[in-house]
C-alpha cells in the first residue's frame, strides 16, 4: 500500500555528453582549438564541433573529421555519396562574414565539410580549401551540429 515513485536517472534520458578528440584530415590545427562533444541514444549520434583556427593552423583540400561513433547507412544506399549529417558554418574573422555550409558522412567513421555557393537560383556544395570561400586566418573558424544514424 506505499507509494512509489520514479525519479528520472541518466539510464532513462541516454547517455551524457562526452567529449572526444576527433581526427582532422586536411586541418592543421597548430595553436588553434578543438571542441568536440557527441551523445549517443539509442541508434543516433548527435555531435558538436567548433574548430578555431590559430596563428600556426591550416585549412588544405576537402577539411574533414572523423566522427565519435561509426556510423551505419541505410539499406538503400549504395555508397557514401555525401550523406548530409547536418549544417555547418564557417566565419571568416577578419570581416566576420559567416557562410553556410554542411557536413556530410564520406564513410563510416568521417565527415566532409562543404561550403554552400548560390549561383542564381541554384545552391551547390562547394570544396574547401586554403583560399575558398576565404583566405583562411587566425580566428576563422568551422562549427558543424549534426547527428546520424548508429549501429
Amino acid at each position: 500500500g506505499s507509494a512509489v515513485s520514479h525519479v528520472v536517472i541518466a539510464e532513462d534520458v541516454g547517455r551524457t555528453i562526452q567529449d572526444w578528440t576527433p581526427t582532422l584530415i586536411s586541418i592543421t590545427i597548430g595553436n588553434g582549438t578543438v571542441v568536440a562533444k557527441y551523445q549517443t541514444m539509442g541508434e543516433v549520434c548527435w555531435f558538436y564541433i567548433l574548430i578555431t583556427l590559430g596563428s600556426t593552423s591550416a585549412i588544405a583540400a576537402n577539411p574533414q573529421f572523423s566522427i565519435p561513433v561509426n556510423a551505419v547507412r541505410a539499406a538503400d544506399d549504395n555508397g557514401w555519396a555525401f550523406n548530409n549529417v547536418g549544417p555547418a558554418a564557417i566565419t571568416d574573422s577578419s570581416l566576420n562574414d559567416k557562410y553556410s555550409a554542411s557536413a556530410g558522412l564520406n564513410s563510416d567513421t568521417g565527415c566532409l565539410i562543404r561550403y554552400s555557393l548560390v549561383s542564381g537560383s541554384t545552391i551547390t556544395e562547394e570544396q574547401i580549401d586554403s583560399t575558398t570561400p576565404f583566405t583562411w586566418a587566425t580566428g576563422d573558424s568551422i562549427q558543424v551540429t549534426g547527428s546520424y544514424r548508429i549501429a
